[in-house]
């Protein structure tokens, strides 16, 4: 699968604070919609790509998350109006990629970019 940046991804996402104490070997994962923000190059050459993960849950908005609008979550083949969590930024390996939903608009991704450097205290 040829993944670039914008691309939206569904992927298997660990939920790492359900893991009962002593059960690490044994990690819950939910699929739910990431937004690709690694570059085509880097996608090419290591074995992970590095994502935001999207959420519907339009309630829970903090100062770093990218609102999507209905309309951009069309384009980027989600249902609903959702959110960009770029402060729960990862990198997931290929074989937690499960599907493609769509590609962000640029102006979206854009937003998302100027989140993730102010989270790493970028100066643009």
């Amino acid at each position: 699968m040829s993944i670039s940046p914008g691309d939206v991804l569904v992927a298997k996402i660990p939920y790492i604070t359900d893991i009962p104490e002593g059960h690490t070997n044994t990690v819950p994962v939910k699929e739910r919609p990431v937004l690709v923000i690694s570059t085509a190059e880097f996608n090419t050459k290591e074995s992970a790509v590095l994502v935001v993960p999207l959420s519907s849950r339009t309630d829970r908005i903090d100062n770093y998350d990218v609102h999507i609008t209905t309309k951009q979550g069309v384009k980027c083949g989600l249902c609903k109006e959702s959110v960009a969590r770029p402060s729960l930024l990862t990198a997931l390996s290929y074989e937690r990629l499960v599907d493609r939903l769509g590609k962000a608009p640029r102006p979206l991704m854009e937003k998302v970019f100027v989140q993730v450097k102010n989270i790493l205290g970028i100066d643009s």
